[in-house]
């Protein structure tokens, strides 16, 4: 459980940067927030989500709330490999940004080998 939880943390630290740091999390996904709508967009989908997701992990200690938030993170990593394929947006930031999610969803999903 300690690699799951490990991805439960970064999950959360993620968030906390994303709720105090909205502008530069914007700056690193390449995206804007033209006004206040968009900066409560990032602060609560970038931060507020990925708190609770990363929280409800540590709090539960369940294979299966890990296996759930891990394979959302998978997912999001396989369809970040897609996009490079399909959309040509092969970049530095893609490929890192999909070894990431991947690392966590792996991370969190080794919770399903630690009860058996």
């Amino acid at each position: 459980m300690l690699i799951a939880n490990g991805g439960a943390v970064i999950t959360i630290l993620l968030g906390v940067l994303a709720l105090l740091f909205p502008s530069s999390v914007a700056r690193v996904l390449g995206v804007e927030a033209r006004n206040p709508l968009g900066s409560s967009e990032l602060r609560a989908t970038y931060g507020g989500f990925f708190i609770g997701l990363g929280v409800g992990c540590w709090l539960a200690q369940s294979s299966v709330v890990f296996a759930v938030v891990g394979g959302a993170w998978c997912t999001a990593g396989c369809v970040r490999l897609l996009t490079i394929c399909f959309e040509r947006s092969l970049s530095s930031e893609n490929v890192v940004g999909a070894a990431v999610e991947l690392a966590i969803g792996f991370a969190m999903l080794s919770a399903i080998y630690s009860f058996g």
